[in-house]
């Protein structure tokens, strides 16, 4: 049996730090609005797994 065989579709264990598709994710972003307004933040620091660190910067710019 192939290691790609022992893992679904969707699993990122074995694609490192690439991902086979690129997928669209919900970060929540209303809700991280919602509690950056609740606390009056000026500065907020993101952070995100590795196979998702690449989507940070246009995560930080829908934020903005």
């Amino acid at each position: 049996m192939s290691q790609e065989s022992e893992y679904s579709e969707g699993d990122l264990r074995n694609v490192g730090m690439s991902l086979k598709h690129d997928r669209e994710w919900d970060y929540e972003l209303e809700r991280i609005i919602e509690a950056i307004d609740e606390r009056d933040a000026e500065t907020v620091g993101l952070q995100f797994p590795e196979g998702l660190k690449r989507r940070g910067p246009k995560v930080a710019d829908d934020l903005r």
